[in-house]
């Protein structure tokens, strides 16, 4: 385990990720889609768990990064509110996600973000997922980005938000996971 991220035993939830983007993608910033929450996504002894540390599913996102790409350093929020955490998936080709604590971010004009700012490939970082990242609890309050350099997929990501997204930590998050054994 790392401050940044971290592997889940929490299964790929039950998400149409295939047909969200149509084949297409994404025109611009953000690079995601929201689905409904109201279907089922797990089984109940996955939603059983959750409930009994006082997890609810608040937002599905599905991503769709082009391959062979960088993409703009950015914090998970918006409105004022920043999201400390989130569970991410890939469903689809690789790249890596990339953390780097010691950068400045400026506002996000269009209030998608945190805070946003383009980058270039050789960006320095302070940690890197060693694989894809799939199905981790990632720190998304951080400056973060997505790299798929050399990949020959784009990358889909279901990502998913919970309530306390935004008032739980990155580490007590992890901790509630761990005590119903999900990571």
């Amino acid at each position: 385990m790392n401050n940044y991220y971290c592997r889940t035993l929490l299964p790929v939830p039950d998400v149409d990720w295939e047909n969200v983007w149509q084949g297409r993608y994404p025109p611009t910033f953000p690079k995601w889609k929201e689905c409904d929450v109201d279907r089922p996504l797990w089984n109940q002894d996955i939603y059983d768990r959750l409930k009994s540390i006082d997890l609810i599913v608040r937002q599905v996102r599905v991503f769709k990064w082009g391959r062979n790409d960088f993409y703009p350093w950015h914090i998970d929020g918006g409105d004022g509110k920043v999201s400390n955490w989130a569970i991410n998936w890939v469903v689809n080709g690789n790249g890596r996600i990339q953390w780097n604590d010691e950068l400045k971010m400026t506002p996000d004009a269009y209030n998608v973000t945190g805070g946003f700012r383009l980058g270039t490939a050789q960006d320095k970082f302070s940690c890197q997922t060693i694989d894809s990242g799939h199905a981790c609890l990632v720190r998304v309050n951080v400056p973060h980005r997505v790299v798929t350099l050399g990949d020959k997929l784009p990358r889909v990501t279901i990502s998913i938000f919970f309530n306390k997204s935004i008032s739980l930590s990155f580490d007590a998050a992890r901790d509630l996971l761990q005590s119903v054994d999900l990571i």
